[in-house]
């Protein structure tokens, strides 16, 4: 009743509704009886209390719990898609993050890998793919941003990083011929990796001088400033 959004009582007074109370719940449950019939519901019930409220990274290791304590337990399954969905949600927030995204895409595997029986399969499917589709998008329009720099070798990158995504996707048609006319105005030379005048040597030269340093004050015997 606390989960789908009973309010919590004080002195007779229903006051904002609370999953941490749901959550405290179940987890009674679970630590009380760890190896009942119940557990592995009390188990997922902390999970979707948890991925109510927002808290990604608990929510991932409540349903991974589920997983990996009761591996046979008709929840799992449902438990294992969750974790993709939680992370599949978080790309979403900001428009695309990548890491999430990753995240989602490893996750949807795994449960399609460990469970191809699932109901949940369908949607791990059309997720996977709505993925792959926002990745080559985002790839795109990283080009498109290089592009406008004139920064064509970084541009040519991400731009055939969209052919090898999604080749016969329509970004990856607009990719193909953008590239041709990338390759027409500088040359297959300034295209190679290391060639310089397309502004990305220099990037690399600066990133590994700062990566240099950083291995430097990490040294043990290192006595300079912080």
């Amino acid at each position: 009743a606390y989960l789908d959004g009973k309010r919590v009582d004080f002195y007779g007074v229903p006051t904002l509704p609370s999953m941490a109370k749901a959550q405290e719940m179940f987890q009674k449950i679970v630590t009380n009886a760890p190896y009942s019939r119940i557990a592995p519901l009390a188990q997922y019930g902390v999970g979707q209390a948890l991925e109510k409220i927002g808290a990604v990274a608990a929510t991932v290791a409540a349903y991974q719990q589920v997983v990996d304590r009761y591996p046979n337990s008709d929840v799992a399954p449902n438990a294992m898609y969750q974790i993709g969905y939680v992370y599949f949600q978080a790309s979403r927030l900001t428009g695309y993050d990548q890491t999430a995204a990753v995240r989602a895409q490893e996750s949807f595997d795994d449960f399609l890998l460990r469970y191809p029986h699932s109901e949940k399969v369908p949607q791990a499917q059309d997720n996977l793919k709505t993925l792959q589709a926002r990745k080559t998008q985002n790839s795109y329009e990283i080009a498109r941003f290089y592009d406008k720099q004139k920064n064509y070798k970084a541009a040519y990158v991400y731009y055939n990083e969209v052919l090898q995504q999604e080749p016969d996707s329509p970004d990856a048609l607009r990719a193909k011929e953008r590239m041709g006319q990338i390759r027409s105005k500088v040359g297959e030379n300034a295209l190679q990796i290391g060639a310089k005048g397309t502004g990305t040597a220099q990037a690399g030269t600066d990133r590994r001088k700062l990566q240099a340093q950083a291995d430097t004050a990490g040294r043990p015997d290192f006595v300079g400033p912080p």
